[in-house]
């Protein structure tokens, strides 16, 4: 299927010059699916156009859509944003071939091969982007293993869009909430008997019967409509198979990734718990967001040794990026940029290779 939103018409088209890829799936919104979802409805509130490219029948079609695409919808030297990696292989040809006719930037969501999972799409396809957009230090990975350059501009999150109102009393609670993966495969650590520091766990995956008593499983929850009790007061971020630092290799990949779980808990009004080496520690340390630590077992004396004043002033740090983050501001601030890159990389000629 290859369409375009409703209210676009022949005129729009022609003259519209940025579209967003929308590689969709049926059905309601989850937390795996909240942050593209997000991309989309942020690109489309700024005037950005919405391509949707889906259904069953896709594949079969993906050559004629490619001619439609070429021929007849855009205005030639378009720029078309395209979420990476793409979940579907007739579409991840269709997007690189997009660049043949116009600028393509890629927003980096995930990189397989760095999880260590079967790659659902290639870290190689970066190439074919005249620009990237990433979150954490994942444009690293590429640097660092594939040896090409690539033109970036960087999120200072995901943006989370949610329309709820966060209590206007600052929240003194110390219970923590983990929200996530909460199979033994991604998050060992939830399990290990040697953690004493209880937790809120809410997710999918929990094993009921592995599970620690310290802790308090809460069920799935809303992406749209996250609302949690009022004794939670911190979101943790953590991955891996050890309580004592970022091991294995979701654990190791969180060095580099910035999870969307940060989100969530900025966007709820959580102060942040991370590793002092994940890739959202610095943010988290520069901008006063919450505390950093070596081990788990750490968290009870680090919480314990902040003042009421610097509690306080964590919380209220939380709802100004809260802010930022909800209204789509991250997204809109990197995509400005690369826009700005690219422009001005046309004019004086810069390939991608001197960028």
């Amino acid at each position: 299927m290859l369409s375009l939103d409703a209210d676009s018409n022949e005129i729009a088209l022609k003259t519209t010059r940025t579209f967003v890829v929308d590689q969709f799936a049926s059905g309601q919104i989850h937390g795996g699916s909240k942050a593209r979802s997000d991309v989309t409805r942020i690109l489309q509130k700024f005037g950005v156009g919405r391509l949707k490219i889906g259904g069953k029948n896709f594949a079969s079609a993906a050559f004629r859509a490619f001619i439609i695409i070429l021929f007849s919808f855009f205005h030639p030297k378009s720029t078309i944003v395209a979420h990476f990696p793409i979940y579907n292989k007739s579409a991840q040809i269709l997007v690189r071939l997009m660049r043949y006719r116009h600028k393509l930037i890629l927003l980096v969501h995930d990189i397989d091969q760095a999880r260590q999972v079967m790659p659902t799409q290639d870290i190689s396809d970066l190439r074919y982007a005249s620009g990237v957009m990433v979150s954490g230090r994942l444009d690293k990975i590429a640097e660092y293993e594939e040896n090409f350059p690539l033109r970036r501009s960087y999120l200072t999150a995901w943006d989370y869009l949610i329309d709820i109102t966060v209590p206007t009393v600052l929240p003194t609670a110390n219970k923590i909430l983990f929200a996530g993966s909460l199979d033994q495969d991604k998050s060992a650590w939830i399990y290990d008997t040697r953690r004493t520091v209880g937790l809120v766990l809410s997710g999918q995956g929990f094993d009921r019967h592995a599970g620690l008593p310290v802790d308090d499983f809460i069920g799935s929850f809303n992406p749209e409509q996250p609302k949690f009790s009022m004794e939670i007061g911190w979101g943790l971020v953590w991955d891996g198979c050890s309580i004592d630092g970022l091991a294995g290799p979701t654990g190791t990949y969180q060095r580099f990734n910035q999870p969307h779980k940060y989100s969530l808990y900025i966007a709820v009004g959580l102060p942040i718990i991370c590793n002092t080496h994940a890739a959202i520690a610095q943010t988290v340390s520069d901008l006063g967001l919450g505390i950093c630590v070596e081990s788990l077992r750490d968290i009870p004396s680090s919480i314990s040794a902040l003042s009421e004043d610097e509690r306080m002033r964590m919380i209220i740090n939380v709802r100004k990026v809260r802010s930022f983050l909800i209204n789509g501001h991250s997204l809109i601030a990197a995509f400005r940029e690369m826009q700005n890159s690219l422009c001005a990389a046309s004019i004086t000629g810069v390939g991608l290779a001197s960028a």
